[in-house]
Order: structure tokens, then C-alpha cells, then sequence
């Protein structure tokens, strides 16, 4: 089939413009994908879509393949992506650790406890764990930042509380 089936400038067919793979910076040099907005150093800013590409692929549909799709937003309209703050990083730290920290046993792992578990395979299991799955690194990784907070004039406590008020580390 050819990849001309996938063009409609006007959007009369798919509702928006929509271009076959490639051909999107043919017609318009203003247009690119999220990727394509990120490795610019911009995000889409809020910014509905204004076209898509379409394309032929195995990986979608039941037999032999389907139709993949990609929104495309205006280069123009994009907003400069936000900078990762101090705290900003402290609370996706948080959020990690809390989803490597088991619920029953309270130890941090090196891998995200199952949620179809409910706790760590070794807790569901009834064994002790290997060497290997434990994160000794985390105690030492909160106390310095538990310790850093109490400079700045954060609360101080213990290290597990980070993760269970919610990933924030100040109190």
C-alpha cells in the first residue's frame, strides 16, 4: 500500500491534517512530535495537537498489522521545558524509593515491589531475601538528605518518613 493513503492536508478524511511518515516537515517545517520537542530543549506548552502522522505498522492490529499515529504541534507555540528544581528532584527521589520499599518489612529494594503483590516477594513468599535485591545505598542516600534538611531548617526525622508522607521529605 502506498503511504499516499496517510495524506490529507485539509483533515477532511481524519479530522486533523494528517501526513504519512515523513512527509510532515514537506508540507510544514513548523510541526514536530513530542520527541521531536524535547530533544529542542521545548514541550507542547498546553497546546492541542494541529495535525498527525500515520503510518503502517506491524506492532498494532490483531493480524499482520495496523495503523500507528503521532500528534505534531506547532514549534512556534512551544514553551521551553521546565528545569528540574533541588526540590522537585528530592520529591521524585521519594516517590521512587517509596516504590521500592516494602509495606510489611519496611526494606528498601533494588526493584519496584509488585503491586499485584501488595509487599516484596520475599514478605509474599515467606523467605528472607538475597543480598543482591537489597539497597543498602538508600539509608545512606536519605540520611544525607534528611541531614541536608535539617540545615536548611526542615523537620527532621526518620528516614522511612519521606515515604510515607507522600515522597515529600520536608515535614
Amino acid at each position: 500500500m502506498s503511504p499516499a493513503r496517510f495524506l490529507d492536508p485539509e483533515g477532511a478524511r481524519y479530522g486533523l491534517p494528517t501526513y504519512p511518515w515523513g512527509w510532515a516537515r514537506v508540507y510544514d517545517p513548523d510541526l514536530a512530535t513530542r520527541d521531536q520537542l524535547a530533544e529542542k530543549g521545548l514541550r507542547p506548552g498546553g497546546q492541542d495537537p494541529v495535525a498527525q502522522l500515520m503510518w503502517r505498522s506491524r506492532r498494532t492490529g490483531a493480524r499482520g498489522g495496523g495503523v500507528r499515529t503521532a500528534w505534531l504541534y506547532r514549534i512556534s507555540l512551544a514553551a521551553p521545558k521546565r528545569t528540574m528544581t533541588p526540590a522537585r528532584r528530592r520529591s521524585i527521589a521519594a516517590a521512587l524509593r517509596a516504590r521500592r520499599r516494602c509495606a510489611t518489612c519496611e526494606r528498601v529494594y533494588r526493584y519496584c515491589i509488585p503491586t499485584s503483590l501488595g509487599e516484596c516477594p520475599n514478605c509474599f513468599y515467606d523467605t528472607e531475601p538475597e543480598q543482591w535485591e537489597l539497597d543498602d545505598d538508600i539509608d545512606l542516600e536519605m540520611r544525607h538528605e534528611v541531614e541536608a534538611l535539617e540545615e536548611e531548617g526542615g523537620a527532621p526525622g526518620r528516614a522511612g518518613d519521606a515515604c510515607r508522607r507522600g515522597g515529600h521529605l520536608a515535614g
